[in-house]
């Protein structure tokens, strides 16, 4: 979060350069969805899995490599420069999921304040946020908590019998 917006927002902020805020009200709730299912994918559910197969580094590598590439999906992030920084960025939100052990931590602390600083700061890379994405995107937002939801319960009636 510090490098993110400290490293980002802050000297453009400084120097008197606008930064456009307005843009977080419509990419706000896809771009939360988006974070969660990153972590959730790359690191909760692949880095785990490897990790436990051949061990850490190979794990946070194939994280880091394996996020770059998804990003090849967004027309404004196809250059070698994008996807060699999107590898770096990726090895550090893995490095992040395997020193704390929790993906939630990661996702809030570290992936969701830098898809904001990046949405603001180069928004015209981003697909354009309009009404729809936001109301599909919190759809899905809420099926998953109910999906969560109904699967915690279930599994503690199956605990108490």
């Amino acid at each position: 979060m510090v490098f993110s917006v400290g490293g980002q927002i802050i000297p453009k902020m400084a120097v008197g350069e606008q930064i456009p805020w307005h843009l977080l009200r419509m990419g706000i709730v896809p771009l939360i969805m988006t974070t969660f299912f990153e972590e959730f994918l790359f690191r909760g559910f692949m880095q785990s899995r490897i990790d436990r197969q051949f061990g850490w580094v190979p794990a946070i590598l194939v994280s880091g490599e394996m996020f770059s590439l998804y990003h090849l999906g967004y027309p404004g992030f196809r250059t070698w420069e994008d996807i060699f920084l999107l590898f770096a960025v990726g090895i550090g939100f893995a490095a992040a999921y395997k020193l704390s052990g929790n993906n939630l931590m990661v996702s809030f602390f570290v992936n969701l304040p830098n898809a904001f600083v990046t949405y603001i700061l180069k928004y015209e890379q981003f697909p354009v946020m309009r009404a729809g994405s936001t109301i599909a995107a919190a759809v899905t937002l809420a099926l998953i908590g109910l999906i969560l939801l109904l699967y915690r319960n279930a599994d503690q009636r199956i605990r108490r019998q």
